[in-house]
């Protein structure tokens, strides 16, 4: 490894780092080390205090002292420093606008170290092209209760005299407001001492000089008072169950409290209740606000018949209304492929009246021939077309043509699981607790349907992103209604369930040992199991022999998450823990932690499964 080697250096971590690789040593944030040296490849060796020795990347150092007897020799020193940390930086900035703009702090940092003084900036600024102004604070996003002040401030630096122009839409409104400027120290401060809810939205500032010009961005919202919640469905689903759907109580609120507090989306099904009378009224609620109860709506569950009587013949067992080749042709128009599967393909079809994207799943024609394979899709197709939560794809309606069936179904903007959180660039232990509690929810809701989705793998777990990233649960094809008899098809079974891979008796909670396995996959990047080979794999999830016990797999670790993984990975099936047992446990109530860790580890079984996956389509 190429090295070049620092005079005597202090540092400070400015967030914590956790080692993922060998070598690399895990450093709390305030911690200070001493620089060793930096590799070609942005990593910096250091020292702590205890003596231990390791590589961290450079990025998540500060320096501490910098030596030099007057301010010209820390100019080079400091010079030298980001040369060397720019070698490892251009990596991570080449072509990628999006992380230079997340790491705009960063960049910012480097004039740290400069005087105050405008006639010292001359020295390191002198062509004419660098004397335009640099926004040097820029403004930052601001989430304000309605009622409260707005303060908004940045600062500019310029050699020259430069004016300062704002926009907003407080200032579009011409409502009451105050801009300070203070040329000489570079501020410039927008006041309102009373915000309105019209005062959201995004607030632009521009310095300008002969030279040149530059600006900053930054949005406010403002935090009102949520509307009345008015409840649309009130359903006994058995005799133990209800199904709430509401709307929305104002755009953009997204938290309610019904028998529990922070529901999220507009439905939920509430388990586990006596067969009696209940009267519900719902309450939106944000970080300021608590909104008035809307109106009651009442259900008798004593008189509620029994879910499965419901389930699964007045609806799965349904005729499926279909529409045509000609009347699918005259709506849509085919876009690309976005999928292969063995047994299907998905495109990207888009509708004409209004270019609004969908999904197609298109079952390829020699999988739909016999009537027992005609079969298992209508079961899809009607599962899916009874179903209807936030974190379970939407199925918008099904086209029948020439022996082949196409299911049209919501479009999903995001990638799977792992791809969303490799692209993200870091994972931590309350981002899995937030994606763990989108799919507890979707199964909570299908298990009291008495639904077993039976493939919960990381392919079916896409991510759909609008105003927040949400999970949502795909491919219906293996599902079936709790106890009916499946024979396993999915092509791996890292994921599989003992009873799966054994065609024993399916129900419900199969889908909660495969609940446990993308958990422990999303702690450790690994499978619990896991062989080099399919039989010794299989051998494994039949006898349980497993890895969760061993501590040194985990990268992001608790007791609570060892205690619910124990909870669901055991081979009595009816012991495990339910849905919604499951997000009353101790790890889905408590607040986990924001400690950010690398995915590099993900990175590494992302790519086995890919290969994996490829190499049983191959075959």
């Amino acid at each position: 490894m190429q090295e070049e080697c620092m005079e005597e250096l202090n540092a400070v971590m400015n967030c914590s780092f956790s080692a993922v690789r060998k070598k690399q040593i895990s450093i709390h944030r305030g911690e200070k080390v001493k620089i060793l040296s930096i590799d070609k490849k942005g990593y910096a060796k250091v020292v702590k205090n205890d003596g231990t020795k390791g590589y961290i990347p450079t990025y998540f150092l500060d320096l501490n002292t910098v030596p030099g007897d007057n301010f010209a020799q820390q100019i080079r020193y400091r010079r030298k420093w980001y040369h060397l940390v720019d070698s490892g930086q251009a990596i991570i900035f080449n072509n990628n606008p999006s992380n230079l703009l997340n790491n705009i702090s960063y960049l910012t940092d480097l004039l740290s170290f400069l005087p105050v003084k405008k006639e010292s900036f001359s020295l390191v600024f002198s062509s004419s092209s660098d004397k335009q102004p640099i926004c040097i604070e820029p403004l930052q996003d601001l989430k304000i209760k309605l009622g409260e002040k707005i303060i908004l401030m940045c600062k500019f630096f310029s050699e020259e005299s430069y004016t300062i122009t704002w926009r907003g839409p407080v200032i579009t409104a011409k409502r009451q407001y105050e801009i300070t400027t203070k040329e000489e120290e570079g501020y410039s401060m927008l006041t309102v001492e009373k915000c309105v809810e019209e005062d959201s939205g995004q607030y632009w500032v521009q310095a300008e000089n002969i030279f040149g010009k530059c600006h900053t961005v930054a949005w406010i919202t403002i935090i009102v008072p949520p509307g009345l919640t008015y409840i649309t469905t009130c359903k006994a689903i058995n005799r133990n169950s209800v199904l709430l759907q509401w709307k929305n109580a104002r755009k953009g609120v997204i938290n309610y409290k019904v028998a529990m507090e922070g529901i999220i989306g507009t439905s939920t099904v509430i388990t586990d209740l006596k067969s009696i009378s209940y009267s519900f009224r719902i309450y939106a609620f944000n970080e300021y606000f608590k909104g008035k109860p809307g109106p009651i709506a009442n259900v008798d569950l004593s008189m509620a018949l029994s879910l499965s009587s419901i389930i699964s013949i007045d609806d799965i067992n349904a005729k499926t209304k279909y529409i045509d080749e000609a009347t699918y042709a005259e709506i849509y128009t085919n876009s690309r492929v976005v999928y292969k599967g063995r047994f299907a393909v998905v495109k990207e079809i888009i509708r004409k009246n209004d270019k609004k994207q969908y999904a197609a799943k298109c079952f390829m024609r020699q999988f739909t021939q016999s009537t027992t394979e005609w079969e298992n899709i209508e079961r899809e197709v009607n599962i899916m077309r009874c179903v209807r939560h936030r974190n379970i794809v939407i199925c918008r309606s099904v086209v029948k043509m020439n022996n082949q069936l196409i299911i049209i179904m919501q479009w999903l903007n995001g990638p799977h699981l792992l791809d969303y959180i490799i692209r993200l660039g870091y994972i931590s232990e309350v981002l899995i607790q937030r994606f763990c509690k989108d799919l507890l929810l979707a199964l909570e809701y299908l298990h009291s349907f008495k639904i077993a989705h039976l493939a919960i793998q990381p392919e079916n777990l896409l991510t759909h992103i609008s105003n927040a990233v949400r999970l949502v649960l795909i491919d219906f094809g293996s599902s079936r209604c709790d106890e009916e008899i499946a024979v396993w098809n999915c092509v791996t079974i890292d994921f599989a369930s003992p009873e799966q891979i054994s065609h024993s008796k399916i129900t419900t909670k199969s889908d909660m040992w495969s609940f446990g396995i993308i958990l422990y996959t999303l702690t450790t990047g690994t499978t619990p199991f896991d062989d080099e080979y399919y039989e010794v794999i299989r051998l494994k999830i039949l006898s349980n022999i497993s890895t969760i016990d061993e501590i040194t797999n985990y990268q992001i670790h608790s007791d609570a998450i060892i205690m619910i993984l124990k909870s669901v990975i055991i081979d009595d099936a009816s012991a495990r823990l339910s849905a919604t047992e499951c997000l009353k446990s101790k790890w889905m109530q408590n607040h986990g932690s924001e400690e950010l860790f690398l995915v590099d580890y993900l990175e590494d079984y992302n790519e086995r499964r890919k290969k994996q996956l490829q190499r049983i389509a191959g075959d």
